[in-house]
């Protein structure tokens, strides 16, 4: 579930990259120096990578549901991947399971809208209804 969360709200939208050689793109030659920009957010939404790519379906994260490599990324990658990505992978993973087990959340009001700064955070926060759930 927090993969697919973390899937269509990177908490980085985008972030950019220098190149330091030369490189070749289909048809086109970037060269040293280019300032290029790289979006979790377009990738993780790209229907090739991830069917029904705005749907939330927590399920294609089973068995063998992995993605391409380089296709999910919300921590980017490489040399450059964000040192504490385990680490919130595993407090999110937690804190994901403690809440649930004790509370469900319904969605109160309009579909939440995204809002790009340095992070993507929800515009106006998330309005829910909390019920704490019956022991059985």
């Amino acid at each position: 579930m927090l993969s697919e969360a973390l899937r269509l709200y990177p908490p980085i939208w985008a972030f950019g990259r220098t190149t330091v050689s030369r490189y070749e793109l289909e048809d086109q030659a970037i060269p040293v120096g280019s300032n290029l920009m790289i979006s979790p957010w377009v990738t993780h939404r790209t229907a090739g990578l991830f069917p029904e790519p705005h749907r939330f379906v927590p399920e294609r994260w089973l068995g063998e549901g992995s993605p391409a490599p380089y296709a999910f990324y919300p921590f980017g990658g490489g040399r450059r991947r964000c040192i504490g990505e385990g680490l919130a992978m595993a407090v999110g993973t937690m804190v994901l399971a403690t809440v649930a087990r004790q509370w469900s959340m319904q969605l109160a009001g309009p579909a939440v809208a995204s809002q790009a700064g340095l992070t993507l955070r929800p515009r106006g926060g998330v309005p829910v209804v909390v019920h704490r759930r019956v022991a059985g």
